[in-house]
Formats: structure tokens, C-alpha cells, sequence
């Protein structure tokens, strides 16, 4: 038999459980973001194409646009 202190026992332990790991993955996504980045420049070399242009571009854009959503 379920009683209500138990239901609200489970909606405890999911909440617990769900909000951290959710935080993890939105303090990790710049990171990732990154790595992303860097390795795309990388690639990119050192000519100047417009995938070169528009991979600097969103380099310069993202963490801006990250900052101005975080507020």
C-alpha cells in the first residue's frame, strides 16, 4: 500500500537525483564547446577560406552570446 509520506519520499530522492546531474551537464557544455572549437580551428589551418572566417566568427559569438543568456 502507498501512503503519501512515500510518494513524496520517491519525488525527493528523483529530484536529488535529477537537478544535479542536469547542473553537471550545463556547467560542462562551454568546455565541450571548447574542445569543439579549438579543434575546429585546428582543422581550419592557417589560410584564410570562408569556413576559416565563419569558424573564427562563431568562436568570437559564442561565448558572448553565452554571457548575455547567462544573466
Amino acid at each position: 500500500m502507498l501512503t503519501g509520506g512515500t510518494a513524496g519520499h520517491q519525488e525527493l530522492n528523483f529530484s536529488n537525483l535529477y537537478f544535479p546531474t542536469k547542473a553537471w551537464e550545463v556547467a560542462q557544455g562551454p568546455l565541450k564547446n571548447l574542445m569543439m572549437m579549438g579543434f575546429m580551428m585546428w582543422m581550419a589551418g592557417s589560410t584564410v577560406h570562408l569556413f576559416s572566417i565563419g569558424n573564427t566568427f562563431s568562436a568570437l559569438w559564442q561565448p558572448i552570446s553565452a554571457l548575455q543568456g547567462a544573466g
